[in-house]
């Protein structure tokens, strides 16, 4: 009789183990698109990142129109080359961005960026002064910030697939090449495989609700005792993890009505816990149409619409 109570502790558990994981567990990662007006972008991301792989004798063959552009870091004792194409593939709202390939660094401080990747992406301010390496501050502080998010995130061990913040680090132009201005700041990181838009600062895209990245915004609000709503999700994600690039942070003092409407949107998923914080008075996952397109409308002319 013992062992046949021990036989059913242990099928108990092991029961429980299974649905324990079967919560945790998100839809396999895709390259497929949320906002069809990013189809053109990763189409070029792909196919050059399959095309020039990590191999370095097919960057010279694969990199024919691009330009070199040399950068420097700390009053330029710090020294890199890399190739850009000399066009866009990506416009946002503040930035534009360029496909790059890293050539070479001389590194003379440990504190120096250090580059170990062959494919990246440059990102130019569209406003502001771009000779002011200050400007890139905010940007710079917001993916710390988001990387301090993802790591307690994380912990949780809500989803099964881990977040990563995508990290990025500012240099100065010491060449101008026609594409860049010599003496202006561009922030660069890693170029992504696969590009997805999971939400906006009001609303998240329709196929995307289920996932857990809607969960993790919802979250942000709840470990911030609802002072901020980190938003705007993109990235890549696969089947093992998320990386999250460029957030953008609603705060309750100056975009309260902003998270609203999120919230308003937000129709709680299986990663979401009952007792996060919610903000009163707001009718979770309930938004009129006519909410909808204002959303939209508010969106482009007010809160940062950006891939980027």
């Amino acid at each position: 009789l013992a062992d046949i109570e021990i036989n059913a502790q242990k099928a108990r558990e092991a029961k429980r183990q299974q649905i324990i994981q079967t919560k945790k567990r998100e839809q396999p990662g895709s390259t497929g698109l949320f906002g069809g007006i990013f189809s053109n972008m990763i189409i070029s991301i792909n196919a050059t990142v399959q095309t020039w792989g990590y191999e370095s004798k097919y960057i010279d063959e694969h990199t024919k129109d691009f330009k070199e552009i040399k950068l420097t870091y700390y009053y330029g004792s710090n020294k890199y080359k890399f190739k850009v194409r000399p066009y866009t593939f990506a416009n946002g709202h503040f930035k534009k961005a360029y496909e790059a390939v890293f050539m070479s660094q001389d590194r003379k401080q440990d504190f120096a960026p250090e580059y170990n990747s062959k494919c990246y992406v440059i990102k130019v301010k569209k406003r502001g002064s771009i000779f002011k390496r200050g400007d890139w501050s905010q940007d710079l502080e917001e993916l710390r910030k988001l990387k301090e998010y993802v790591e307690k995130w994380n912990k949780l061990e809500i989803t099964d697939k881990k977040y990563k913040a995508s990290e990025g680090s500012v240099l100065k132009v010491a060449n101008g090449n026609g594409v860049f201005q010599t003496g202006e700041y561009v922030l660069i990181e890693k170029i992504l495989s696969s590009f997805e838009k999971w939400n906006w600062p009001c609303f998240a895209e329709k196929g995307a609700k289920s996932l857990s990245v809607q969960a993790f915004g919802h979250w942000t609000y709840h470990e911030s005792d609802g002072k901020e709503l980190v938003n705007d999700a993109q990235g890549m994600r696969t089947d093992k993890e998320y990386v999250i690039t460029d957030p953008y942070y609603l705060n309750s003092t100056e975009h309260e009505s902003a998270i609203n409407r999120w919230f308003s949107d937000h129709k709680c998923n299986k990663f979401c816990k009952s007792y996060w914080k919610k903000p009163k008075n707001v009718y979770v996952g309930r938004l009129s149409q006519q909410q909808h397109n204002y959303d939209i409308k508010f969106c482009k002319s007010n809160v940062k619409p950006t891939e980027m």
